[in-house]
């Protein structure tokens, strides 16, 4: 029998986990053992349990990979074994293999397995987590398209024929030719409008702040903790230079929006929106898999992979 309790992130959990990996079987016991020697060697924690998969947690409470058994069977010698996973997307990148083949490590000795992975530096660590969702942040950021250039004045070249005529002295101003020229000049104020005020609101980010909420998929732990939420809370304090400098985030994991006044109103107008939509989102607040910025909720929504929905929510309200 194994008492799980060190290594469950959740401590409250504990019974759950005892309860599925303590069940008689081989399978269990196989992914037992496996859980114990990979959290012992690596210092990871047990987040839950999907379809007989162990989700991780690095030791700061990411995302951290997955630990899987299966029965390996060896035609030439008749014997069956059980072959060890270790899956990790962000750790694991062998040069060969398929698919998601490229991201695992396996072997049917457990020992040559830990020993691979401390070799090869990919075990679960908090930093690679750090810095991937640092860029996914700065990626959803771009979603406010501030850097483009301003718009270009546009007319047809039969306009632009006349007009030199016009200037030239060859040509008299008509009833149609000043017509055109309003529709053109006020077709071009309009556009200047709107790239004026995406540039304001990507000055509100940057200079201004903006508080971070990553909302983490339900996928990995339906099985034990299907109701519990997952949150990666973190802020950017904003930029004397006015630029967002994505080296400078942290995160914590927690199992609530947090208390700020100002995000818990934002993150209710977002659930409101999506919270009856059919869009197979797999988060808390339904969010779907999006790249926007949303100005009816002055809220920035991104993601780079089905793991976070990223929500950027600016200190400074729109002008």
């Amino acid at each position: 029998m194994y008492d799980f309790k060190s290594f469950v992130f959740d401590e409250p959990n504990t019974r759950e986990i005892n309860e599925y990996l303590n069940e008689p079987s081989s399978y269990r016991e196989a992914l037992a053992k496996f859980t114990v020697e990979f959290c012992t060697s690596f210092g990871c924690k047990v987040d839950g349990i999907h379809a007989g998969t162990i989700a991780l947690v690095t030791p700061a409470g990411y995302l951290g990979g997955y630990l899987s058994v299966e029965e390996k069977y060896s035609r030439k010698d008749g014997k069956r074994d059980v072959l060890y996973i270790y899956r990790n997307d962000m750790e694991v990148k062998k040069e060969r293999g398929m698919g998601g083949e490229r991201y695992k490590r396996s072997s049917t000795k457990l020992s040559t397995l830990i020993k691979s992975i401390r070799t090869k530096n990919e075990e679960p660590k908090d930093i690679t987590y750090k810095k991937s969702y640092a860029i996914q942040v700065a990626n959803a950021l771009g979603n406010i398209k501030s850097d483009r250039r301003p718009p270009v004045p546009s007319c047809s070249s039969d306009f632009l024929l006349d007009l030199i005529e016009i200037v030239s002295g060859a040509k008299e101003v008509t009833f149609e030719i000043k017509s055109l020229a309003e529709h053109y000049h006020k077709d071009h104020l309009k556009k200047m409008e709107i790239h004026n005020s995406v540039v304001d609101h990507r000055k509100r980010f940057d200079a201004g702040g903006f508080h971070i909420i990553g909302l983490l998929g339900n996928r990995h732990n339906k099985d034990t903790f299907k109701d519990k939420p997952r949150f990666l809370i973190g802020e950017f304090i904003g930029s004397s230079t006015g630029k967002f400098e994505a080296g400078d985030l942290n995160f914590r994991i927690t199992n609530s929006v947090g208390e700020d006044s100002l995000v818990r109103s934002a993150m209710f107008h977002v659930k409101s929106r999506f919270e009856n939509q059919n869009n197979n989102a797999d988060n808390c607040f339904n969010v779907p898999y999006r790249d926007a910025f949303d100005e009816e909720l002055d809220v920035v929504f991104g993601y780079t992979n089905h793991e976070v929905v990223w929500v950027l929510i600016p200190k400074m309200a729109a002008a």
